[in-house]
């Protein structure tokens, strides 16, 4: 279980997904801490097949991405995001930093609404239905 002050978070179950090739000892270590976990792909991620396995076994439907730039470009890669929020603040970064869908093939969105909170957008869209 999560715990973290984080509305939602705390006594969240942890679900590992993981490619089959995984370490035997890593999977005994999951278990003694009572982790649940999937496998999906063998020796690369299908996160398709993660999905369906999220939603059969543990009835999710619904995932908040909050990974990184590769996590995220990952996910939009396989079109497998259908909502986006933009969160856009009067803040500079680093030059470093990576985009927000590293990698990523080209989706069009449908903006369906936009937030100001305190001088802070908050842009919802929705993935176009003909794409």
């Amino acid at each position: 279980m999560i715990e973290d002050d984080d509305l939602g978070y705390d006594g969240a179950h942890i679900i590992e997904v993981l490619c089959e090739d995984a370490n035997d000892e890593y999977l005994a270590w999951l278990r003694s801490v009572g982790i649940s976990y999937i496998f999906a792909g063998r020796t690369e991620m299908d996160l398709s097949l993660a999905l369906s396995k999220l939603n059969s076994l543990f009835n999710i439907r619904t995932l908040l991405l909050e990974g990184g730039s590769v996590l995220n470009g990952s996910f939009a890669r396989e079109g497998l995001i259908d909502e986006l929020s933009l969160v856009t603040a009067p803040v500079t970064a680093d030059p470093d930093d990576l985009p927000l869908l590293s990698k990523s093939s080209i989706h069009s969105w449908d903006l369906e609404s936009v937030s100001d909170r305190s001088g802070i957008l908050v842009s919802k869209y929705s993935k176009k239905r003909d794409c």
